[in-house]
């Protein structure tokens, strides 16, 4: 009699632990992202949760067609998902959803750019030298195209992508001072 919810305990902890484990923030966040006021608070909703559902969430509630503010917000989560999925190892979903995003002619050149950079680290990993050097040909157009359009851009890029990675990728770096006139 003691016996059989021996075993019934047994077999309930053994299947639980043959199940994946589920994070706790997974288990509080659930795939339903709430709609907020404005993109931008949708943005930091994302930004808290950091997840597929949440980056998704900014253009599902907050179309980028609708105005340049969302389509700004847009590219933003874009790149954020596409950082998050490289974090969790996904390269060909990256991959997607920068070729996607440096490809679409409503975002700032500048998103476009580091959609582009991002991608030569998602193909360096998934080995594929033929687009990657397709790829980082378009960055290294794009970069000269952005240091001759916007220089300021061109300088912030400079901080945000780490010396090493520019030296790989080909991108020589601007000089801080201003254009000679």
């Amino acid at each position: 009699m003691i016996l059989l919810p021996l075993l019934c305990t047994g077999a309930a902890t053994a299947a639980m632990l043959s199940q994946p484990a589920k994070s706790i923030g997974r288990l509080l966040r659930p795939d339903q992202v709430p709609q907020t006021n404005s993109v931008q608070e949708q943005y930091l909703v994302a930004l808290t949760r950091n997840d597929e559902a949440g980056w998704l969430a900014v253009s599902e509630n907050f179309p980028p067609d609708a105005n340049s503010t969302n389509t700004n917000y847009y590219a933003k989560s874009m790149l954020q998902l596409a950082r998050f999925m490289m974090s969790e190892k996904q390269w060909k979903q990256a991959d997607a959803v920068l070729e996607r995003l440096s490809a679409d002619p409503r975002i700032d050149r500048l998103y476009r750019t580091l959609a582009l950079a991002q991608r030569c680290l998602t193909l360096e990993q998934l080995n594929d030298s033929r687009r990657l050097g397709e790829v980082r040909t378009q960055l290294q157009a794009a970069y000269r195209e952005l240091e001759t359009s916007n220089r300021d851009a061109a300088l912030l890029l400079n901080r945000l992508i780490p010396e090493k990675d520019r030296l790989r990728l080909g991108l020589q770096p601007i000089v801080n001072s201003p254009p000679s006139s």
